[in-house]
């Protein structure tokens, strides 16, 4: 028994030896892990603030290097220029830049013009093949053919300062591009960069500007504290300006913190070490479990088909979704966690994100933020991209509000469709009706009045002259082919009328047979004058009638194409320019060209919206119904008419204005001598 308890104990007591070495090297890790997270949070947010810095320098040498570019397109446009225009051009470019020293040309590397020039006038006539440590970094400009920025260096005209350096080419007189000489830039490059971020160093942060030496290499602090790139480990940044070769370097004052052993997260690790051994594996497994619940609900919210943002009681934003990113990207800065909904569509509107708030932001603004602290079901937005939401907010008890947006934008778009498809079909079932009443109501009225002899005036006449002079031959025949003649007119009244009706009929069965597939064609080869003079022939009557001069400039060529089908084609487009001209002339022109022939119909009629002229080849679109129903038609002719081209390896265009005409063109394969094909062979 003794010496199991003695077994035992000491058993024990290496459990807790091996227990307090394990917590012992967790406490290490532990410290040691915490010091890391200090070191990488320090890092980032240092490295963040140096990336601002590091943008607004740049921001600045790249108004320097656009004054060069300025300078040097100007010596191109002019490079006979004077001192005197170039002082009225360099003052111009420098004007807003007062980091900016002079700037020079040297034509054929001599000095010759500068600015300002009284300062500079000493250096007018140098030869920068005479510095040696400038010749460097003009023949690199002159090589690459882009801005060459170098600094720090020591100026023909005294003093430090970077160069900034533009060669300058013209073209000669044989036309080729030649050297003219070089343009330069000197500015203060400390002045430069304290402008940019001279008052917004965070304090506590040491930075260094500096650039690497062309020939030796070395790096020559431009600003800060040139202890800042030697110490250790500092962040380190390079510059994305053209032509420049300099680094950022920043790090905290005083370097970065160690892992001291008085430190107080590693006092308190220590000294709760031993009695929170259950605690630490508790916590552990709490917070395993913890992580692991928040990133399946991460991956959960992710998953969601659309965008997902939950906003705490305050209106500030817990949680999001790339989706939610990726619909509002011109907001897309202002949403991040903490952020104020209020905030997210204030940059919205600033940035154009919501069409519907244009011109009332304020008004649009006050209804949102109601919406979203009261919610009340659905609701859709429209997105500056042109795409559609559906909004669906719920705030639960505690105040957080539960905000899911879907994108319904092909949803908007096939209910506008059928909108508009159902608006085309009432008007032309509404333009049909008519078309089919007038010739229905002609033939009828027609028929009744032919059916009823007595109602006619010749016919009364007939039958006077048979009761008063029966024996009279000639008043006889009079009346007779009177009688003839009107029952001839109204009968050719009743034709045309049945011709109108068969019309419309055909037409809507070759639509039916478009919209089916099954309409074909049979191509041979035709002469466009003869289908062109058919066409014209047919509707010269109607334009006579309405006092409209019917013009045809037909050149002669063939086209491969069913004469049939094409003649459908140009009765429809001729048609149309009679029927819708009050005045003036329709145009029937035909301009062979490489591999097709033009048959142009050009008319002075009223013309069309560009925002119709694709519109009116749909099918049951009109664009004025009343004056369809005015000149007749039912919608369908240009529908058809187009497909009719493309099956015959054609196309129909027009160009129209408002007011000027318009001007309508078939185009169809054109036919050569000896070769018969089909389209699309």
């Amino acid at each position: 028994m003794l010496r199991k308890r003695v077994v035992e104990s000491t058993v024990g007591s290496v459990l807790a030896v091996l227990l307090t070495l394990a917590i012992a090297a967790s406490a290490l890790k532990l410290s040691q892990t915490l010091h890391a997270d200090r070191i990488n949070d320090l890092r980032l947010t240092v490295t963040l603030e140096t990336v601002e810095l590091r943008e607004r320098v740049e921001a600045e040498i790249d108004a320097v290097v656009s004054s060069l570019l300025q300078l040097g397109t100007a010596l191109r446009l002019d490079p006979d220029m004077t001192q005197a225009e170039y002082e009225i051009v360099a003052e111009t470019i420098v004007r807003d830049n007062p980091s900016i020293l002079n700037l020079a040309a040297a034509r054929d590397l001599r000095l010759s013009l500068a600015y300002p020039y009284e300062p500079n006038r000493t250096i007018l006539g140098f030869d920068l093949r005479d510095y040696p440590d400038q010749l460097a970094g003009v023949a690199r400009a002159i090589r690459t053919g882009k801005v060459v920025v170098d600094g720090p260096v020591e100026l023909v005209q005294g003093g430090i300062g970077s160069i900034g350096r533009y060669p300058v080419t013209t073209i000669d007189a044989a036309g080729e591009e030649r050297l003219w000489g070089v343009a330069s830039v000197v500015f203060d490059h400390s002045a430069a960069i304290a402008s940019a971020i001279g008052d917004v160093v965070p304090s506590g942060l040491l930075v260094a500007v500096t650039s690497q030496g062309p020939r030796d290499g070395a790096l020559h602090v431009l600003f800060g504290d040139a202890g800042v790139a030697a110490s250790q480990d500092p962040v380190e940044l390079g510059f994305d300006f053209v032509g420049g070769n300099w680094s950022f370097f920043a790090a905290p004052a005083g370097g970065w913190p160690q892992n001291a052993l008085t430190h107080p997260h590693n006092v308190a690790i220590a000294a709760l070490a031993l009695l929170a051994i259950a605690a630490i594996w508790i916590l552990q497994i709490i917070m395993r479990n913890w992580d692991k619940a928040e990133l399946q609900l991460l991956r959960a919210v992710e998953a969601i088909n659309g965008g997902f943002a939950m906003f705490d009681a305050g209106g500030r934003l817990l949680a999001y979704n790339a989706a939610y990113t990726q619909m509002y990207d011109r907001c897309r800065g202002a949403i991040r966690r903490g952020a104020r909904f209020e905030d997210i569509l204030r940059a919205g509107l600033r940035n154009g994100q919501y069409p519907d708030a244009v011109g009332r932001e304020d008004e649009w603004l006050e209804e949102r933020l109601a919406l979203h602290a009261h919610p009340a079901g659905e609701f859709d937005q429209r997105l500056s991209n042109g795409r559609w939401v559906r909004i669906s907010e719920q705030r639960a008890e505690d105040g957080v509000l539960v905000s899911i947006r879907v994108d319904v934008t092909e949803l908007k778009e096939a209910q506008a469709a059928a909108e508009a498809a159902n608006r085309a079909k009432t008007e032309f079932l509404n333009v049909l009706s008519h078309e089919l009443r007038t010739p229905l109501t002609v033939i009828n009225g027609y028929a009744r009045l032919v059916g009823t002899p007595g109602a006619m005036p010749d016919s009364r006449r007939l039958a006077s002259v048979m009761d008063e002079a029966p024996d009279d031959p000639a008043a006889l025949r009079e009346a007779v082919e009177s009688r003839e003649g009107s029952i001839r007119r109204t009968m050719e009244t009743i034709r045309k009328s049945a011709d109108h009706l068969l019309y419309l009929v055909e037409e809507m069965l070759d639509f039916g047979k478009v919209e089916a597939g099954k309409l074909t064609v049979e191509p041979e080869i035709c002469e466009v004058s003869g289908l062109v003079d058919a066409a014209v022939e047919q509707c010269r009557g109607r334009a006579e009638g309405k006092g409209i001069t019917l013009e045809v400039d037909a050149a002669e060529a063939r086209v491969m194409a069913d004469p049939k089908r094409t003649h459908q084609i140009l009765l429809n487009l001729i048609g149309n320019a009679v029927k819708f001209t009050e005045a003036g002339s329709v145009r029937v022109s035909v301009l062979p060209r490489d591999n097709v022939v033009e048959i142009a119909v050009t008319d002075s009629g009223p013309g069309i919206a560009a925002s119709e002229l694709e519109s009116i080849f749909k099918p049951f679109y009109q664009v004025d119904s009343s004056s369809v129903r005015r000149a007749g038609g039912t919608g369908l002719g240009l529908a058809i008419a187009r497909d009719l081209a493309g099956l015959q390896g054609g196309a129909i265009g027009v160009e129209s204005e408002l007011g000027a005409g318009s001007r309508f063109t078939l185009s169809l394969p054109r036919s050569r001598k000896g070769e018969m094909r089909l389209a699309g062979e």
